[in-house]
């Protein structure tokens, strides 16, 4: 039964999505989802594909990044570490459309390298190539077909 769930996409609203979430629940299931991906090695996953694009860096430039669908910003976190265990000068934005969320993350991340930006994922306010690389962690099965189609499109345009 349960591997029959994860056959296919369920695209409906969650309630961390809703603008009058409650601020403590939201950030009490943020500090869940982050520590479900530190369990599960979905950063970990995502941030070793730097080391492959890092090897090819100039030493001495700054490189941006952007999160897209940033939560509790444990991706753009791990991007953080890995770039200060390599040496290398990394900024990374990290978006997402719900504000609860963003204030919840901005408690908790002080990092200057990292800037939060409430935007939505289809409709970046960013100019074409504006980050030199675009990340998103599970975050696409949220949306409808049209919908991916659309905010990797976005995540292209922009890197």
């Amino acid at each position: 039964m349960f591997l029959r769930l994860l056959e296919s996409r369920h695209p409906e609203p969650e309630w961390m999505d809703d603008p009058n979430a409650d601020p403590e629940h939201l950030r009490k299931a943020l500090n869940t989802i982050r520590r479900i991906n530190h369990l599960l090695g979905y950063t970990r996953t995502a941030v070793r594909y730097l080391d492959r694009f890092g090897r090819r860096w100039e030493r001495g430039r700054t490189y941006r990044l952007i999160d897209l669908a940033t939560g509790s910003a444990d991706l753009a976190e791990g991007i953080l570490d890995w770039a200060d265990r390599r040496g290398h000068d990394v900024r990374v934005i990290g978006v997402d459309l719900h504000e609860g969320t963003l204030r919840a993350s901005r408690r908790r991340v002080t990092d200057p390298r990292l800037t939060f930006l409430r935007a939505d994922a289809l409709h970046l306010p960013l100019p074409d190539g504006g980050v030199d690389y675009a990340f998103t962690s599970l975050f696409l099965h949220h949306l409808s077909d049209g919908q991916i189609v659309a905010a990797l499109r976005e995540m292209s345009r922009v890197d």
